[in-house]
């Protein structure tokens, strides 16, 4: 389902703006056809991030984090999605910091499979320096994954901090690591921002879906333009 909004209607309009500009872009799979979260058939806790492996996306800091975590807890394991220039540098450093056999690098994959690792995690973590407003934090959100994100651009005013995700500062690995951990340790915390992070997304979803009815409706009555891809 492809919904691209040009121009809105009142107040959803305004809810469905409020999502940043990356709302416009639309997910890989309709809500109702995301994949069944659950997990692994394995005791560990598993950890993903997607996204291109380059410097602003900040990977390498992840990796730092994931590495103090690991000295901590050897039931952790770290799963990347995605190809770019610093692959290489990437698996260099996961080796340095001894976490190699802990850290998959799973090169790009296709929407379907991307989807299904997502479902399948504990928990989805987005250390970018730079981002618009994710459309992968959102599917993460509605398959009812918990997220722990970098506090730029957008990403909190989809992300309450400590309810529909956490949030850490940009660059700051230590605090990511410490969020991370929360989760990770705490059952309940993991539920509740789970169940909250999908009502979220959901919620502003139907925002859109009433902003593009409302569209419709003054379409046909004042001549305003909203598409449908």
């Amino acid at each position: 389902m492809r919904l691209l909004l040009r121009k809105g209607a009142g107040n959803a309009a305004g809810s469905a703006r409020a999502l940043g500009k990356d709302a416009r872009r639309p997910l890989r799979a309709p809500f109702d056809q995301l994949p069944r979260s659950g997990p692994r058939d394995s005791e560990a806790k598993t950890i993903i991030c997607v996204g291109r492996l380059s410097p602003e996306k900040g990977q390498a800091g992840l990796l730092r984090a994931f590495s103090r975590l690991h000295k901590a807890r050897a039931d952790i394991r770290l799963r990347l999605v995605g190809d770019g220039p610093d692959q290489a540098s990437l698996k260099a450093l996961a080796e340095k910091l001894g976490i190699a056999s802990a850290v998959t690098f799973l090169g790009r994959l296709s929407e379907e499979r991307t989807l299904a690792e997502i479902a399948q995690s504990d928990l989805l973590a987005l250390p970018s320096f730079m981002e618009g407003l994710p459309i992968v934090l959102m599917e993460a959100m509605a398959l009812g994954v918990p997220v722990v994100a970098s506090r730029v651009a957008g990403i909190p005013e989809l992300v309450d901090d400590g309810l529909s995700g956490l949030l850490f500062a940009p660059s700051d690995w230590d605090q990511l690591a410490g969020q991370i951990e929360r989760l990770l340790n705490d059952q309940a915390l993991r539920g509740a921002v789970a169940e909250r992070g999908k009502a979220k997304v959901l919620a502003e979803f139907d925002a859109r879906k009433s902003a593009m009815q409302m569209g419709r409706l003054f379409n046909d009555n004042f001549g305003s333009s909203v598409a449908v891809n």
